[in-house]
């Protein structure tokens, strides 16, 4: 991602960093993008758009409305009303909690998104290791089981021989 915003309070950086992976934090407030925190309340500019949060911050407000405002510039996948994935980012939040995602688990689920049906274990070990059709592994099942953990039971559903994304 890239995004860059201009905002000098440091709890509210802290915050938006554990959202948003790499934040271009600016020191000065020309961006489009600034957090200004007045005596009773947190003033969010994007562009042209001005939005007011009173004090004590709503942090989920906040995001909410970034993420809103911003759509365009980020890259998210609504997995079900409670996950978002972040494919470029490889993390997801399920009910405001960051799930980090290894490298293959992203790869995996970005895979199976972009397919949108159901798509053999021999394609998927093809296509994200490399293997051929002859290679006996547990690799991709491990996988799925932990996207499943981290994720939900319900998210990539078994299929003959294969696996397909369930997306609400």
């Amino acid at each position: 991602m890239n995004l860059e915003l201009y905002c000098p309070n440091k709890l509210v950086q802290k915050l938006l960093d554990q959202y948003f992976q790499g934040i271009n934090w600016i020191e000065d407030e020309s961006c489009t993008l600034k957090i200004i925190e007045e005596e009773i309340n947190f003033v969010l500019y994007i562009e042209d758009k001005i939005f007011t949060f009173y004090k004590p911050l709503q942090l989920k407000d906040l995001i909410e409305t970034i993420e809103f405002n911003i759509k365009d510039n980020l890259k998210i996948i609504y997995l079900t009303p409670s996950i978002k994935f972040y494919p470029e980012n490889r993390y997801c939040f399920k009910e405001n909690k960051k799930i980090i995602l290894t490298e293959k688990e992203s790869i995996i689920l970005s895979f199976l998104i972009k397919e949108n049906k159901a798509i053999s274990k021999s394609t998927l070990l093809k296509e994200i290791w490399g293997y051929s059709d002859e290679i006996l592994t547990t690799t991709l099942e491990t996988h799925i089981y932990n996207l499943r953990q981290k994720l939900s039971d319900k998210l990539i559903i078994s299929v003959p021989n294969g696996y397909k994304i369930s997306i609400s």
